[in-house]
Order: structure tokens, then C-alpha cells, then sequence
């Protein structure tokens, strides 16, 4: 059974999500208590899954077990394809981020088979943005990702809706094709997405955590950028706006540890007088980060802390400290593959040991500082190499497919041009035979009133001389007709190969548009063996009786993919 009105109450917390996702959390708890049975049944299934749902967007686990591959089933077992599809789709969504991609793609192949064919666009968009989203700090290919994100916007251009949930996931498309572009130096086009991205979640009827994580994502942006000051703002006002509100913890994990980033940099700049200051709002970001873990204690996040703390350690001249934790970051993101953060973690040891060779004096903390050095700058070769073959590759690419575009374009405005050609040739040859038309009207009228007048004679003189069809006329068409389809002939050639030469001949004089009469009347065949050609041609192309074969041939463009 499916109560109508507490499915709707449910579908109410769904939209809810993309409206006032802290609202609708508290909804989603409350239903839960509710609709909880000992048997799964509809409701209960269906809240189960807006709070796994919620899980993935907010992070923020309750205390409520789910088993998503169970509810797949359940919904399966009794017909409810769109719940099936949708607990599916957030499903890959959590095996990705859990980094278990095996998996992940099992189910991918499953979705695929069973429900893409229906999706709308948001949820292609979200399943595009799945598999890129999570690859930003792990893979080089930066232009691929960027390639992913306009896959999915175009999509969502394609289908706009005036729903939050759209707005929220073009902001999303949006965000990630930011990030993906400042990696790859495109500053401007990355800077012209944000914007676009915070317009969207900055409307009334969105909600406010989707505004939040994108402003997150706007520091971001100017940080790649070189914008540090523009950054360190964005991050200090939603720790403003936000701090406190346990709601937002999560987010505001990252928050602290970006602006305790921005001051350690400016630190290592910064005069004697200004260092304790920025010492201390080091300390207090990075206790207040600290105090989050709980919220999300997975070892990325664990790891990165570790990273946070070595800098702090640095600054603070306890050295050994701060090579034993970043000994244990560089252990976890080599593991995953993570090349961002293994080369800041060397770039942090090279820092460490200068600094501390400059403090000691020592030759051995010189030498390790060197060997560091000489690992970051390989790092660096390396990323730089695979990010210049990915640049070429793509410009490459984008050349040929220029190419190719350009060489359409001339294929049919020369084709365009032939063919307006022809037409006219045809258009003078046709007026040549009306006029002999007329012509021998006159004569008729001549035989049946027995005259032969001067006058009479000296104008069907000068009709004929003005519409003689000569060979050379007969010609001149035919070499306009060869030259044009020469293209068109080896189309058709390929397309239609039962098609004899004479026949792919005959086809391109019958693209010219005249009829069986006309044609009859230039070449000298009649009518009858005309109207044959067309008929055999029909055949062999497969045309039905009632297809008209010109109208195909002016189709007949360009050869099939």
C-alpha cells in the first residue's frame, strides 16, 4: 500500500532537501520514528532512503542503520522503479566516496541497464558529476574533468527547470567545473563559473547549506588563483555566518582548516611583529578543526588534519613532530593516489628541513632539505608533464575537430553552389524547350490555316535561333552536373552500391529537378525510358512507391557515421 497522504509527506521532505536541508533533516528523523516497523513496507523504505539521501548530501550520519542495496531490492521486488532507480543512483554516489569503486561500477552497470534510459537530466547530470567529483585531488587529468562538467551542464542547459534541486545541481556542475578549470591555469573561465554557481544557490527557496558549500567552493577558486586575501574573506565570513550552528560542523571543518592555511602562508611572509598574531589564529583554526573530527572522523580527513598540524608544528620549531606526521599523511595519500596533497606533503618536509637546516647549521639537515627539494621538483616535473600531454591532447583534438567542421561546411557550400549552378543551366535549357513548345504551335497553326506569311516565318526564325539547343548546350550542363557530383556520385556510390555507373549518372542529372518530358526533349529518349530509369533506381535504392526519389537524392549530403 502506498498512503497517499503520507507519501506525499515524504515526497515533502524530499523537496524539501533543496529548500531547507537542515529543515528537512528534522522532518526526515521525526518521519522516521514514525513510519519505523518492525516489517518493511512502503513509507518505511521510503524514509530510509531520503535519510541515506541525506547522509550523502549533508554528511552528517544518524543514528539510523541503512541498508541501501537492501531498499533496491525491496523496491525492485514490488514495482517501484523510480524509488529503485533513485536509492541506486545515491547509492554509487556513497561507494565512490567511500572510494570503493569496484563496487561502485557494478552497480553503475545495473543503473544503466535498468534506469538511465528514463532518467531525466538532473540525475544524469548527478551521475556524470559522481564519477568526476570525487577524482579532483587524485587524478592529473584535469581537462577530462573539466570535459565531464560541460557534459553534465549541457545537459542541464538542455532541461532547465525552475525547481531548487535543478538549481542546486547546475551549482554543483558549476563548482566542480571551476575548481576543475583553475587546475588547469584558466583562471577566467573558472572565475565566470563560480559567479554563475553563486547566483544560483543565492536565490530565495534554496537552502542555505547549498549556498554554503558553494561560497566554500568560491574560496577555493581565489585560492588556486593566487587570490589569498580574496580566500581568507570568503572563508572568514562563513565562519562568521555559520560557527556554532552544529548543523553546519562538517563544513565548517574545512572552513577552519582553509583559513588556518591562508594565515600560515602569510606567516612565512610576514615581519616580526606580525608573526605571534598569526601564530596565535593558527592555533585557534586548528583547535577549532580539531574539535569537528568527530563529525566525520574518515581517514582522509584524519590525514589531512596530520598535514594542518605539521605546518603549525613547523612554525613552532618542533621539527621532529612535524616530520613524524607528515610521514604518516604521505603514507595514506600515496596509498589513494591523492598527487595534490603527496606533493604538498614534500613541499611541507622540504620547508621543514630548510628550516630547520637554517636554525642548526647542520650539514645533514642541508642535505635532507636538498634530497626533499630534488623529490618536490620531480613531483612537479611529473604532474607538469602529464598536464602539458593533456593540454596538447585536447588542443589536438579541438584542431581536428575544427577541421573537420570546417571541411563540412566547404563540402556543402560547394555542394550548395554547384547545385544553384545546375539549376539555372536547367531553369534556361527548360525555357529552350516551353519556347519550341510554342514553337510548334506555330506550326500547326501554319499547316491547319495553309499560311506562310514573311512575318509569320521571320518570328519562328527568331524563336528558334534564341532556343537552339545545342550539344555544346547539352555539354556544358553535363560537365556541370559531373563536376558537382563528383562528391554526390562517390556518396552515392558507397551508400547504394547495386547502383551501376550509368544509373549513379542518371542520378545526379535527376537531382537537377527536371521532369521525364525535359529531359526527354534535351537527350532525344523518350518519356517511357525515362520514367524506367527512375523506376530501377527506386528499387535498388529501396524506396517506397510513394518516396519521391529527388527529394532523397537532395538529402543524399553527406555519408553516414
Amino acid at each position: 500500500m502506498r498512503p497517499g497522504k503520507d507519501i506525499q509527506a515524504l515526497d515533502d521532505i524530499y523537496e524539501m532537501i533543496w529548500q531547507d536541508t537542515e529543515k528537512a533533516m528534522d522532518m526526515a528523523l521525526k518521519a522516521y520514528k514514525k513510519y519505523n516497523t518492525p516489517r518493511l513496507n512502503y513509507p518505511f523504505a521510503k524514509i530510509q532512503t531520503l535519510i541515506f539521501i541525506l547522509h550523502q548530501v549533508v554528511t552528517k550520519v544518524p543514528k539510523q542503520t541503512i541498508d541501501p542495496i537492501r531498499l533496491k531490492k525491496y523496491f525492485q521486488k514490488n514495482g517501484y522503479d523510480s524509488d529503485a532507480a533513485l536509492i541506486l543512483l545515491w547509492t554509487i554516489r556513497s561507494l565512490v566516496a567511500k572510494r570503493r569503486h569496484d563496487e561502485a561500477i557494478q552497480y553503475d552497470q545495473e543503473y544503466e541497464e535498468k534506469y538511465a534510459a528514463a532518467a531525466g537530466a538532473i540525475h544524469q547530470a548527478e551521475r556524470i558529476l559522481t564519477t568526476g567529483q570525487y577524482r579532483l585531488m587524485r587524478d592529473l587529468n584535469k581537462a577530462n574533468q573539466v570535459e565531464q562538467a560541460l557534459q553534465a551542464e549541457n545537459l542541464l542547459r538542455a532541461h532547465p527547470e525552475q525547481t531548487a534541486y535543478y538549481r542546486i545541481t547546475l551549482s554543483s556542475v558549476l563548482q566542480f567545473k571551476a575548481e576543475a578549470l583553475s587546475h588547469t591555469g584558466d583562471i577566467a573561465s573558472a572565475q565566470r563559473a563560480i559567479n554563475e554557481a553563486v547566483q544560483l544557490v543565492d536565490t530565495p527557496g534554496t537552502s542555505p547549506y547549498h549556498s554554503f558549500v558553494c561560497h566554500y567552493f568560491k574560496g577555493n577558486v581565489a585560492a588556486i588563483a593566487g587570490k589569498n586575501e580574496d580566500a581568507l574573506q570568503s572563508y572568514l565570513l562563513l565562519a562568521e555566518k555559520y560557527g556554532g550552528n552544529a548543523f553546519y560542523d562538517r563544513l565548517l571543518m574545512y572552513v577552519y582548516i582553509q583559513i588556518f592555511k591562508m594565515l600560515n602562508e602569510q606567516w612565512a611572509k610576514a615581519t616580526a611583529a606580525n608573526k605571534p598574531a598569526l601564530v596565535a589564529g593558527q592555533k585557534k583554526y586548528l583547535a577549532l578543526a580539531q574539535s569537528l573530527l568527530h563529525t566525520q572522523a574518515r581517514p582522509y580527513i584524519i590525514h589531512y588534519l596530520h598535514l594542518t598540524e605539521a605546518r603549525l608544528k613547523r612554525v613552532l620549531g618542533e621539527y621532529d613532530s612535524a616530520i613524524s606526521l607528515l610521514a604518516k599523511s604521505l603514507r595514506h595519500f600515496d596509498s589513494i593516489q591523492y598527487t595534490n596533497h603527496v606533493i604538498d606533503i614534500y613541499e611541507e618536509a622540504y620547508l621543514n628541513y630548510r628550516d630547520r637546516a637554517e636554525k642548526t647549521q647542520l650539514p645533514r639537515h642541508y642535505h635532507k632539505a636538498m634530497h626533499t627539494l630534488v623529490k618536490v621538483n620531480n613531483l612537479h616535473h611529473k604532474y607538469n608533464q602529464a598536464q602539458g600531454k593533456e593540454k596538447m591532447e585536447a588542443l589536438i583534438n579541438k584542431y581536428e575537430l575544427q577541421q573537420k567542421e570546417l571541411n563540412e561546411k566547404l563540402l556543402h557550400q560547394k555542394m550548395d553552389a554547384m547545385n544553384k549552378e545546375m539549376q539555372m543551366t536547367a531553369l534556361n535549357l527548360q525555357e529552350k524547350v516551353m519556347v519550341l513548345d510554342e514553337l510548334k504551335g506555330y506550326v500547326t497553326s501554319l499547316k491547319k490555316k495553309g499560311k506562310e506569311t514573311n512575318e509569320l516565318i521571320r518570328t519562328i526564325s527568331r524563336k528558334i535561333d534564341s532556343v537552339i539547343i545545342t550539344e555544346q548546350d547539352k555539354s556544358t550542363l553535363q560537365q556541370k552536373i559531373s563536376a558537382a557530383g563528383s562528391d554526390f556520385m562517390s556518396i552515392l556510390s558507397d551508400r547504394y552500391p547495386d547502383l551501376s555507373m550509368l544509373e549513379i549518372r542518371m542520378c545526379t542529372l535527376l537531382k537537377t529537378g527536371m521532369t521525364n518530358k525535359e529531359l526527354s526533349k534535351i537527350y532525344g529518349q523518350s518519356e517511357k525510358s525515362y520514367e524506367q530509369h527512375r523506376y530501377r533506381i527506386k528499387k535498388k535504392m529501396g524506396l517506397g512507391r510513394d518516396e519521391k526519389l529527388v527529394r532523397v537524392l537532395n538529402k543524399l549530403t553527406a555519408p553516414k557515421d
